[in-house]
């Protein structure tokens, strides 16, 4: 598994894609030590290009693993920030849609242990600061159910 870890940070956007394409479900039922996995390539320099699959599996582990879905989403919300600052105006890849379904999923997670409450707070004032029209709406939508 180091190898995995250190080929996330392989400049080579091959390398990195092949990577990305793990089986990310698998990784996040084994536990253990293959979260550590999870969390390097959160951070690893190609998720903004190919995390999707990462992203949308931990989207539907977040209540389960919520150290980490916190972490994908204070990521995905650093790289639509300086996505907004850049001078091509690039935007994130769509691929992040459904960030509000992380959010929540940790702010809840938190709240049933009834720990973390100030950062799973701060984490939503981010979300909403964001300001991004995808993101407002996700909020809209939770806020009907």
């Amino acid at each position: 598994m180091s190898g995995a870890i250190s080929l996330l940070q392989d400049d080579s956007a091959d390398v990195a894609k092949q990577i990305f394409q793990t089986g990310w479900k698998t990784v996040l039922e084994r536990g253990g030590a293959y979260l550590e996995l999870v969390a390097v390539a959160i951070d690893a320099p190609s998720f903004s290009k190919h995390g999707n699959l990462l992203f949308y599996a931990l989207t539907d582990e977040a209540r389960s693993y919520p150290d980490l879905g916190m972490k994908m989403a204070h990521r995905v919300l650093e790289l639509t920030e300086s996505a907004e600052k850049s001078p091509d105006g690039e935007k994130l890849s769509h691929a992040f849609w459904g960030l509000g379904k992380v959010v929540f999923a940790v702010c809840e997670a938190y709240a049933e242990r009834g720990t973390e409450h100030s950062r799973a707070l701060d984490l939503v004032d981010r979300f909403l600061e964001a300001g991004e029209d995808n993101f407002r709406s996700e909020v809209e939508a939770f806020d009907r159910r």
